[in-house]
């Protein structure tokens, strides 16, 4: 099902006509608010994601080229006989900075030029990274991993505290071993989770790889034919489509037509938990309050334990 079938489904409950621009965009900021409203009703195992930063090294540069820009995977060199040479991850036209990965031993000088976009600006300063910005999706972080360099490293996620006692003065370089949250992105405005990495990476093009937990950024207009399987798994998404009847409904002022449609999304809503205590295989879980462990033949246990293959 796509959004756009959603939206439709839910605006024909509630007898509105799907074709109105202004129902539809009504429709889908109550899809944001009820999308987030499942997102938090259970740990979904469909929540889990990972994905994937590369360590870089960032160079401050002066007087860039107006109106153009380094191209992302271009090579960067400078004007010396032996030029130093770098790649392009990303350009940072606020604040003048080009981070880039991979490069040679030559320290770089005077003018840095990419080789296809023909973008110009005067060395000043580099460092190895400390922060980066994770995915815009990210709604907590479970663990980082280093992939590189042979056997994957775990990278242990701390507090602001261990971060300050560990690199007060946040200059370290070498290989990470802890990493820190430093809230969201001020600078550019975009929302996204900054993390520093301590010691700073001496390694560019080192891989590292974080495991988190979805957060829904707003859908658009541009996400109407996109299949919410992207988003919301298949036994889940009727929860949306009665989720937006439901504020219609009490925006209207229908108070019995609401209560039917939470109704509805209740019953899928716990459907849909069951079958995420499930997807791990045949287990039995512990029951709240004092209740102890109990097993497929109901018996009680007051805990479990492992030896191999064996469970006693």
């Amino acid at each position: 099902m796509t959004l756009q079938q959603a939206l439709d489904m839910a605006l024909r409950r509630v007898g509105l006509e799907v074709t109105e621009t202004d129902h539809k965009d009504q429709a889908r900021l109550y899809a944001n608010m009820v999308a987030k409203e499942i997102i938090g009703e259970a740990k979904w195992w469909w929540t889990f994601r990972t994905a994937t930063l590369r360590t870089t090294r960032r160079l401050t540069v002066t007087s860039p080229a107006p109106g153009s820009a380094y191209t992302v995977g271009e090579t960067v060199t400078d004007g010396q006989a032996s030029p130093y040479s770098t790649t392009v991850d990303s350009w940072d036209s606020t604040n003048n900075y080009l981070y880039v990965y991979s490069e040679n031993s030559v320290t770089p000088t005077g003018t840095l030029t990419g080789g296809s976009s023909g973008m110009t600006s005067t060395y000043s300063t580099r460092e190895y990274t400390r922060t980066y910005l994770l995915s815009s999706d990210v709604g907590s972080l479970h663990w980082f991993v280093n992939e590189s360099g042979g056997e994957g490293t775990y990278l242990e996620i701390v507090g602001s505290e261990e971060y300050m006692m560990r690199d007060p003065d946040r200059d370290d370089t070498g290989d990470p071993r802890l990493v820190c949250v430093e809230g969201l992105d001020a600078e550019q405005d975009t929302g996204q989770i900054v993390v520093s990495v301590v010691p700073r990476d001496s390694t560019t093009n080192d891989t590292l790889r974080y495991a988190y937990t979805l957060f829904l950024t707003d859908w658009t207009s541009s996400n109407d034919s996109t299949d919410l399987a992207r988003w919301i798994h298949p036994l889940v998404q009727p929860a949306l489509v009665y989720g937006i009847e439901k504020m219609y409904m009490q925006e209207e002022g229908n108070d019995d037509g609401a209560r039917i449609a939470q109704g509805e999304y209740n019953k899928v809503i716990q459907k849909a938990r069951d079958q995420n205590l499930q997807i791990w295989g045949n287990r039995s879980w512990r029951r709240r309050g004092n209740i102890g462990l109990v097993d497929s033949r109901n018996k009680r246990f007051d805990f479990w334990v492992h030896e191999g293959t064996l469970t006693a």
